[in-house]
């Protein structure tokens, strides 16, 4: 039962002195992620570049939202690069769609494990005893990225 579970892993972080704006923070971070999941790209100007599709478009308001970004620096994030040429001149590159959507995967890994490596490091300093030995919980995310 989803519901019991979810019930269950909010109460384990009370247990783990997870504040609750801690907790609603790391909800809408989760959240942002899957939305991030469900945006898609079309083919831009030309076959080299890419463009947020249309039918995505409530999907990345809402992400932006939910991880408290920029629309608009977001979309540009999410389709554009910059790269630097010489000594000094930096340039805007816009990806293509394959390009697009890996960058986008890309986020979405790096948030997911930026986070889950904050809630060990978390977890590891609540259950530290001041008196004994340094010990730690180590936790195999199988079903993540």
């Amino acid at each position: 039962d989803d519901g019991a579970e979810f019930k269950d892993v909010l109460q384990a972080m009370g247990t783990l002195q997870f504040s609750s704006s801690t907790v609603e923070s790391m909800l809408k971070i989760i959240a942002g992620i899957l939305l991030l999941g469900n945006i898609t790209f079309d083919q831009g100007s030309d076959s080299s570049t890419s463009k947020i599709s249309p039918k995505s478009k409530e999907d990345l308001v809402h992400c932006a939202e939910l991880l408290g970004v920029n629309q608009d620096m977001f979309t540009y994030c999410l389709t554009e690069k910059k790269m630097q040429v010489g000594k000094g001149s930096i340039i805007g590159i816009v990806l293509s769609v394959a390009q697009a959507e890996e960058n986008r995967d890309t986020i979405a890994k790096t948030m997911y494990s930026n986070m889950f490596d904050w809630t060990i490091v978390k977890v590891n300093s609540t259950l530290k005893s001041p008196t004994e030995a340094p010990y730690s919980i180590g936790i195999l995310d199988i079903f993540g990225f």
